[in-house]
C-alpha cells in the first residue's frame, strides 16, 4: 500500500512540475525526506503521513475539505482497478 501511495505522490509531483523543495514545504517535511520516497526509501513514512501528502497535493479533487479519509477511500476504491505502469 505504501508503494502505491508513493507512486501516486511521485506522479503528481512530476505532473505538476513541483520541485522537491516545494513539495517538502507543502508536506511540512524536509527535502531529503521527499527525495527518499521515489528511490524506494519510504519505510519511515506512515500510511497516514503519505495520505496527508496526497491531501496536500489536493488528490483526489475535493480532499482539501474532507481530509485523509477521502484520499484513503479513493485509494481503496482504485485498488480493484488494474495498475498501469508508465
Amino acid at each position: 500500500m505504501k508503494a502505491q501511495l508513493v507512486f501516486k505522490i511521485d506522479g503528481l509531483l512530476k505532473e505538476r512540475g513541483l520541485k522537491q523543495v516545494e513539495a517538502a514545504k507543502l508536506f511540512g517535511a524536509k527535502q531529503p525526506d521527499v527525495s527518499k520516497m521515489p528511490r524506494g526509501e519510504f519505510r519511515q513514512f506512515s500510511v497516514e503521513r503519505l495520505l496527508r501528502s496526497l491531501v496536500a497535493l489536493r488528490w483526489p479533487k475535493g480532499t482539501e475539505s474532507t481530509g485523509t479519509h477521502a484520499a484513503a477511500v479513493h485509494l481503496v476504491d482504485c485498488r480493484s482497478a488494474p495498475i498501469r505502469w508508465p
